[in-house]
Parts: C-alpha cells; sequence; structure tokens
C-alpha cells in the first residue's frame, strides 16, 4: 500500500472538522502517525497523554508531545502516575480513560480521537470471543461510537480502524515521522499481547481482507439482531421500552454506571425481567420491570453514603451524577429551613462549627490521589499544575477552618445513611398509578428535587 493512500472515511472528516478535539498520544507507531494525517485534512485538535511512570523511554516520549504540540501550536496535558503495583492493565485503562473524560467534561471537547487501527480491533474480538461473548459485543470495536459523560454527549473517534499496523509503520517510514516503540508491548504475559503476539500480527497480515469482508458482513447482520432502542435518562436512571434483547441493553446500561454484573447476576436479572419485579445488586444498582418498561437506577442509598468523598466516583468512567446543591438536599432530608440547616447539624454533632460545612462541598474534584495533571500553555511551553494530590494523603482541608476535614465526612456520610426521603403522598399515588416500581419511585422522587445544579 502506498503510504498516502492512508485516508480518512468522509464521516470522520466531517465529525471533526467541526468539532473540538483531543488526541490520546502516545508518541508510538499509532498515535504519532495519527498526529500527522489529521494535521494534513487540516483538523484542529489538542494532545493528552500519560506517563505511568514504568518505562524510562516515557519521559522521551512526553517531551516528544510537548516538542510536537508546541511547533505545531497545540494545547498539551499531561498525567503522570506513581507506579502502578498490580493489575496494570486494568488500572492503567481506568485512569487513562478517568484523565480523558475529566478533559472532556472540563474543557467541553466534542470528540476523544484514539489512533486503534485494524489489529486492535481483531484484538478485541478474540479476547471477548475468548471470554465469552454475544455479537454486539465482539463488535464493540467501531469508527465512531456516541458516548456519554452524565448529559454531556461526544464522539469516540477511531479513524484509522480500517488500516493495519504494518499500514501506518509504512506511512511513518514514508513520511520520516519519528516514533517510539514500547518493549512492553512485547510481553505476553498481558493478556493483550499474548493475542497480539500469538494470533492477530499473522492474521491480519496474510487474512486482512477476508477477516474485514467477515466483519462487515457481521456488522450488517448485528443491525438486523439488535435494531436500534430510545433510551431515556433522568439523572440515575436509565429507562426504555421492554424488548427483545433487554439483557443486553441492561448490562450495557449496568456498565455505564461503573458496575460489572457476575454470571450469577445476570441469571438472577433475567429471572427478575420474566416475573416484571426488582433487584438490588451491589448495594448499587437497582434493575425493575413492569408490563411496558426496563429501568436502571442507582440506589438512592449508595448515593447518599458516596455523596462525601463523591470525587473518587465523578470522572472514573462512570456516569452517576451527584447532587450539587447539598443546602437543598439537607432542607429535604432533616425538614429544616435554609439558614438553620447547620445549626441543626452543630446541635447534633454532625459538624464542629457553622460555615464548615459548605467549605467541604465547594472543593474540587480530583481526578484521583496518585496522579499529577499538567497543562501546558502552548505558546508560552510553561507548566501549569491543575491537579497535585499525591502528598496529602486524600486529606482536605477546608478553606476558612482548622478541622479535621475527615472526622467531618465520616459524621456527615453517617448523617446521611441514617435519613430517610419521604415521598410525599400525592407523588406516591402518581407513581403508584402508573405501576413505578416501589425501589424506582424513590429514585424519580430524588432526580425530580432541585438538588442538581
Amino acid at each position: 500500500m502506498h503510504s498516502d493512500l492512508i485516508q480518512l472515511s468522509p464521516h470522520s472528516i466531517r465529525i471533526l472538522q467541526n468539532g473540538k478535539n483531543i488526541l490520546a498520544f502516545s508518541g508510538g507507531v499509532d498515535s504519532s502517525a495519527l498526529f500527522f494525517i489529521l494535521q494534513h485534512y487540516n483538523i484542529d485538535f489538542h494532545v493528552a497523554i500519560v506517563d505511568y511512570g514504568i518505562r524510562i523511554e516515557s519521559k522521551k516520549e512526553v517531551q516528544y508531545a510537548i516538542k510536537l504540540c508546541h511547533r505545531y501550536n497545540k494545547q498539551c496535558y499531561i498525567l503522570e502516575c506513581s507506579k502502578i503495583e498490580s493489575s496494570f492493565e486494568f488500572q492503567a485503562r481506568l485512569l487513562r480513560y478517568t484523565f480523558f473524560r475529566f478533559l472532556i467534561s472540563t474543557y467541553h471537547y466534542h470528540n476523544l480521537i484514539m489512533a486503534h487501527h485494524f489489529d486492535d480491533k481483531l484484538e478485541w474480538f478474540f479476547m471477548r470471543f475468548s471470554h465469552g461473548a454475544g455479537l454486539n459485543t465482539l463488535l464493540g470495536f467501531q469508527e465512531i461510537e456516541n458516548c456519554n459523560i452524565n448529559t454531556q454527549h461526544y464522539y469516540l473517534m477511531r479513524p484509522l480502524i480500517n488500516y493495519t499496523k504494518y499500514d501506518l509503520l509504512q506511512y511513518n517510514h514514508a513520511k520520516n515521522i519519528l516514533f517510539y516503540l514500547d518493549e512492553s508491548n512485547q510481553d505476553s504475559k498481558y493478556l493483550r499481547n499474548f493475542f497480539r503476539n500469538n494470533f492477530t500480527l499473522k492474521l491480519s497480515k496474510k487474512f486482512t481482507k477476508g477477516i474485514k469482508r467477515s466483519l462487515d458482513f457481521l456488522l450488517k447482520e448485528r443491525l438486523i439482531l439488535y435494531p436500534s432502542i430510545m433510551i431515556c435518562c433522568d439523572m440515575n436512571l436509565f429507562y426504555c421500552k421492554a424488548h427483545q434483547h433487554e439483557m443486553h441493553t441492561i448490562d450495557v446500561l449496568v456498565k455505564r454506571f461503573g458496575y460489572v454484573m457476575s454470571e450469577a447476576q445476570k441469571n438472577e436479572v433475567y429471572q427478575i425481567l420474566v416475573d416484571k419485579k426488582e433487584c438490588v445488586l451491589g448495594d448499587k444498582i437497582v434493575i425493575a420491570k413492569n408490563d411496558s418498561f426496563i429501568y436502571v437506577g442507582v440506589h438512592t442509598q449508595w448515593i447518599f453514603k458516596k455523596i462525601i468523598d463523591r470525587s473518587s466516583y465523578m470522572n472514573d468512567g462512570n456516569d452517576v451524577v451527584f447532587p450539587k446543591n447539598i443546602e437543598n438536599l439537607l432542607q429535604y432530608l432533616i425538614g429544616e429551613e435554609k439558614d438553620t440547616v447547620e445549626q441543626y447539624l452543630v446541635t447534633k454533632s454532625v459538624i464542629f462549627k457553622k460555615n464548615t460545612l459548605y467549605d467541604i462541598f465547594s472543593l474540587s474534584n480530583i481526578i484521583t490521589s496518585q496522579c499529577y495533571f499538567y497543562k501546558i500553555n502552548n505558546k508560552k511551553q510553561r507548566y501549569e499544575i491543575i491537579v497535585s494530590n499525591t502528598k496529602n494523603n486524600g486529606q482536605v482541608a477546608t478553606q476558612n477552618h482548622d478541622v479535621d476535614s475527615m472526622s467531618i465526612n465520616h459524621k456527615l456520610t453517617a448523617f446521611f445513611l441514617s435519613c430517610y426521603l419521604p415521598i410525599p403522598k400525592k407523588q406516591r399515588d402518581i407513581y403508584r398509578l402508573s405501576r413505578i416500581p416501589p425501589k424506582i419511585r424513590a429514585i424519580m422522587y430524588l432526580n425530580s428535587l432541585d438538588i442538581w445544579k
């Protein structure tokens, strides 16, 4: 294949040229090629790179990203992580996508551009196939995917998905593009590398055309087997009309709330769907069905339990929404007027003195206590530390008072768990007449309160 024949699809070009884009960059073969391909198409984008701190070369890769961004006048975001001690693939992916979602939600990007290619798609297929998966999961690696962070929509773009690793290597050599090789990719102790080194590289090199045709056929069949379903979202509740592939829909929605069902739980949920009842998974996820709809939501008690340390859940790859107006929520819970809420908590020994509560709730959310996040000005080449939380062990200091904030957090968490949110009789009657499952009613009522802005 001639190097100039790496072309993006018209659909991808249209989306990328009309949106605010951020490129997930590593300095490797794939993302280095994509950087210059995007430049060729006059697509504007910024760069995000993660340094996991496990390889000497990673510092050079970060400097390469900074150099490119400075030369081409782009913003560069860098996440430096402490060493990951266990479950590296899982933890690295979690950190990486937490970082990307943080950038998307904070700086309002429309598109996250990934340098995944055909070999990656094939790896995904075999990894899912070996674990046991249906057609929809096997074909989950698509060029354009619709994604959401709560109510904010963005596209996950894979413009190189139809090109092989070998194609990209040819392109880089023809264009004299610098790239770095990650030697850890040769280590088959990582599951993805096992499939890459033993199967996908050989298959993609010899049977690319045939495999692409097969995947295209399967994709067309998927569209027939899995018709599009309209899913409604109301804060921490998804619901849609009952349909033939409910288990797959529930599995996808549960994962959006950061929960993965076991096989035993899937069997339990299947029986719930048959009996049109409801259940709670892991004290977090409520699943229910009535004659017309299926519901997937986050249990209100889980929200109350996690509301104090919500910063660790807000950007970790799930769509859980936490109340922002804690004053109003406290009023609903304790039935007190706004100007007496703090005094009430003081008398109940929940907080130590007035004016400390809202300082805690107004603090910035933190990505993770194990990372530094830098934003580099594309013109001045200057580091600006956005988040730095490694050395304080997660301790939160209030703005105006010298108090033990962790003790306050424990007391507030216990207080929220002791509270009960009553549903007014008029609202209860509406839910009952509408045949809303009981555990879903509590979620709907919480969603209806003026506590989310």
